[in-house]
């Protein structure tokens, strides 16, 4: 993200976070500090929420939104877009609570969502006389406990199956809205939706979805006290009865821009050059609020006329590609419309026509437009400036701007019609600063095309291992835990290979990896009949440990170094044999990262065991008895590409066999990785099990000069 990108957001974060002017105690007080404008009326609600009330006399339905600034570039990706689901989507069943959608279709009435990436809105119509019934479910859905997992699975799983359908049914048009939230694929973006955790969702809502970050809008035949006594009651379920459920903590902004260029998502399989591929010109709309956003617009009519006449016409027609024919539509989020023009032509023409486009942009600066190109613009300049308009929602949610209205738009514009064609120059040269891409879909990828960007639309998995060298099942782990594992060869040693290269991916890249040296942590693990266990402890590659344990007031000590090891409880200390100190060592190198790490160094190989199913995952188990581990499992989820369980099996020198079985949670970013801060260990298939959650995991790097 761009320091200039990453200044607006902090902007509006702080517009939003701002204490009110004037701010009263209650919500009666506050009518009379409230502000007029042009049709609307701007207070405070009791809680710090920003309330925007429109009257509209006669209408016969009310619009009820609310807005929050925390977008998808805050926390982690998908994290925005899931926690505005769970808060329209997630119900209670214990305590009857249906969820915000089902309350507000009983009312007869709609709920939108719309995701942006500064902010997320909820969009509610209903009728007229139904609004306060409406904004007390809104309230109810607000103040809500976090979801149950289950419930948060249901929610994730239904937003992760309707993105998957809409990329697959439109993948141009998909693409599109994805690169004005700052995405880079389908792909990607679904398998963030995926592995997204209720714990990170809920922690988004805690310190995102607060009331001094929340607009709300209404559009109604309400008088505008009326309204504030409504939303601002004291008893009830209101609005304005809202209170964060924990002090406010910043997020850290993550890296999303809309980046330039072709961005190319090309055929799964071969594919004719004269195969069609979809095209999707992608350019962003200034706000009308802008200052001369009317330039900006007038010179973007010049362009491309939405496609019919203008300058990208006769330049396609100069370089003989007349026969493309464009459609103009738009695509939204919460913050930012874009002009998208639609067409569809041979894979082997997409190179030519990206060349043309960029051409055509570039010339209106080389060769200014000419006054009867302006006269043409300025025509529909005034309809392309409202396309972000036509919605009753998107005014809606304008009405916070100062200047909801179009009127200088067209002022403007009529400066404009008496100018001279130099006048223009600004609108040019701010036009051509802004975003510009084309999506291409379908074809294969041209190769003398620089700089082309792939985008996959859609959510794909690492093919499983052909079926004549699928291996059979797993054995039951008690039965075979002491046999040797079959050699492996090199077509199977290859075979993991995608999933293990996911998962380095997915855990921070390969290069971050081959540097980890160690970590610092600090974790509690609870089990049952046990009192909580507090786990401090710095640990290093060559096995160098240093932990201390306390329970109930006591610290055990350990020390690892080299080939010895001692344990200190009090003053009373004793030295570890070979065993006790290879059984710690191997309990902190089974650990995700340490075990992606060992494989990128080529210290750990592993071979595919099988591809399955597990609740509502796909998994690849991955096994290997390198690196001293008798045997060894990683469960690979193949859609976010995370290690989800690690299982290992040793024999004791009775003979017996024990198993454990680590469940792995709750990944979180920590500098360049991203580590699991949740940890569930089961004992020989549930004999003893532990839960362990760690509040701090700090990863510890090699000199990369070493």
């Amino acid at each position: 993200m761009t320091r200039r990108s990453h200044l607006a957001a902090i902007g509006l974060l702080a517009a939003c976070a701002g204490a009110p002017t004037n701010s009263p105690a209650t919500g009666a007080g506050n009518a009379d500090a409230a502000t007029a404008a042009v049709g609307r009326t701007t207070t405070r609600l009791r809680n710090g929420a920003t309330l925007v009330v429109q009257r509209v006399p006669g209408r016969p339905q009310a619009v009820l939104q609310v807005g929050v600034a925390a977008g998808a570039v805050l926390f982690a990706p998908g994290a925005a877009e899931l926690a505005v689901h769970v808060v329209a989507e997630a119900g209670d069943a214990a305590n009857s609570r249906p969820s915000l959608r089902r309350r507000i279709e009983q009312l007869g009435g709609l709920l939108q969502v719309h995701v942006g990436p500064l902010t997320c809105w909820l969009d509610i119509r209903v009728a007229a006389d139904a609004w306060p019934a409406a904004a007390k479910a809104v309230g109810e859905a607000l103040a809500a406990a976090p979801p149950t997992r289950a419930e948060f699975e249901r929610v994730r799983r239904d937003v992760v199956a309707a993105r998957t359908a809409a990329l697959t049914d439109d993948p141009a048009g998909g693409m599109a809205r994805l690169l004005l939230l700052g995405e880079s694929g389908g792909d990607r973006y679904v398998r963030a939706l995926a592995d997204r955790d209720a714990s990170e969702v809920t922690t988004f809502l805690a310190r995102g979805w607060r009331p001094e970050l929340t607009t709300v809008v209404l559009a109604a035949a309400a008088e505008p006290a009326a309204a504030l006594a409504e939303l601002d009651a004291e008893a009830g379920a209101s609005i304005g009865a809202w209170r964060a459920a924990t002090p406010p903590t910043p997020m850290a902004l993550i890296d999303r821009r809309f980046d330039s260029g072709l961005w190319w998502s090309p055929a799964t399989a071969p594919a004719a050059a004269a195969a069609p591929c979809q095209l999707a010109v992608v350019m962003p709309l200034p706000d009308p609020a802008e200052p001369r956003a009317a330039d900006e617009i007038l010179a973007l009519g010049c362009l491309t006329l939405e496609g019919v006449g203008g300058r990208l016409e006769r330049v396609f027609a100069d370089r003989g590609l007349g026969q493309v024919r464009w459609q103009a539509t738009t695509v939204a989020t919460a913050d930012a419309t874009a002009l998208v023009l639609r067409t569809e032509a041979p894979g082997e023409q997409v190179a030519t026509i990206w060349r043309a486009l960029a051409a055509a942009r570039a010339s209106l600066q080389s060769v200014q437009p000419s006054r009867s190109e302006i006269d043409l613009a300025r025509v529909r300049a005034p309809l392309l400036a409202r396309l972000q308009l036509l919605d009753d929602g998107v005014r809606a949610r304008r009405l916070r701007s100062d200047d909801p209205s179009m009127d200088a738009i067209d002022r403007r514009l009529a400066e404009l019609a008496t100018a001279g064609p130099e006048a223009l120059r600004e609108g040019v040269d701010r036009l051509l600063a802004r975003p510009f891409a084309c999506i291409a879909v379908g074809g294969a990828i041209a190769s003398d095309v620089p700089d082309v960007h792939a985008f996959q639309p859609t959510p794909t998995a690492p093919s499983a291992p052909p079926a004549a060298a699928t291996p059979s099942p797993s054995p039951t782990p008690a039965a075979t835990a002491a046999a040797p594992a079959a050699p492996a060869t090199a077509s199977a040693a290859a075979r993991p290979q995608p999933w293990l290269e996911q998962a380095a991916a997915a855990a921070g890249g390969a290069a971050a990896l081959r540097r980890l040296d160690g970590w610092r942590s600090r974790a509690e693990t609870r089990a049952e009949a046990a009192p909580a266990l507090l786990d401090e402890q710095e640990w290093r590659r060559d096995g160098a440990l240093t932990r201390t344990r306390t329970v109930l007031g006591e610290s055990l000590q350990t020390k690892l170094a080299g080939d010895g090891g001692t344990e200190r409880l009090g003053a009373v200390a004793r030295q570890l044999d070979a065993a006790a100190i290879a059984t710690a060592r191997r309990e902190l190198r089974r650990h995700p990262l340490a075990l992606l790490a060992a494989h990128v160094r080529g210290e750990l190989a592993f071979r595919t065991v099988t591809t399955g199913e597990a609740a509502d995952r796909r998994l690849a188990v991955l096994e290997t008895n390198d690196g001293g581990f008798e045997r060894l499992r990683m469960h690979i989820d193949v859609e976010s590409g995370l290690v989800r369980a690690v299982e290992s099996w040793e024999t004791m020198p009775d003979g017996s066999v024990v198993h454990l079985h680590e469940a792995w949670q709750d990944y979180r970013p920590v500098g360049v990785l991203r580590a699991p801060f949740h940890r569930l260990t089961t004992r020989d298939d549930g004999v003893q099990r532990a839960a362990t959650a760690w509040t701090a995991w700090t990863p510890v790097f090699a000199d990369p000069a070493k």
